[in-house]
């Protein structure tokens, strides 16, 4: 039979172990948060230029 000061021993291993599981999770989730917020940020920036560059294709059909 386990003494009660294993069974603290293997619950704490196991607290650690979920808490470096938890944290890993946490910053992976944090970067995938980030490269989102990246990948819309690049959106905006290039949706301006793509409009512009549509006004220009429609000036150059009008021109021929």
């Amino acid at each position: 039979m386990k003494s009660k000061y294993d069974e603290l021993q293997t619950i704490t291993k196991d607290v650690k172990h979920m808490q470096k599981k938890i944290s890993r999770f946490a910053c992976c989730n944090k970067y995938l948060s980030k490269s989102q917020e990246r990948r819309e940020s690049t959106d905006r920036k290039q949706q301006p230029k793509t409009e512009k560059l549509y006004w220009a294709r429609m000036r150059r059909d009008v021109k021929d």
